[in-house]
């Protein structure tokens, strides 16, 4: 839901391989930390040197926190019985 939410409020298109190339890496590499914590195997290619160091330091250059938690206010301020549609234009 992550990739799908950053392609609604960012106008990319991450799932279907366009986007921005610090967005796709941001994904990679917190993909392969999940998978490491589940005990899983790791995105192929990603390196666990510095894992996440690179995280870090990409989540800062684009911005996450401060964009989810953008949404998680946004959230907060609608009603429970509210309805609402996300439409990407």
């Amino acid at each position: 839901m992550a990739v799908e939410t950053v392609d609604a409020l960012t106008k990319q298109d991450l799932k279907f391989g366009g986007g921005k190339q610090e967005w796709k890496e941001f994904f990679r590499l917190t993909s392969s930390a999940i998978a490491l914590r589940e005990g899983l195997p790791r995105v192929p290619g990603t390196s666990l040197e510095g894992l996440h160091e690179r995280i870090e330091s990409l989540s800062n250059l684009i911005k996450v926190l401060p964009l989810f938690e953008g949404i998680g206010n946004v959230v907060h301020t609608v009603p429970d019985n509210a309805v609402y549609v996300l439409q990407h234009t």
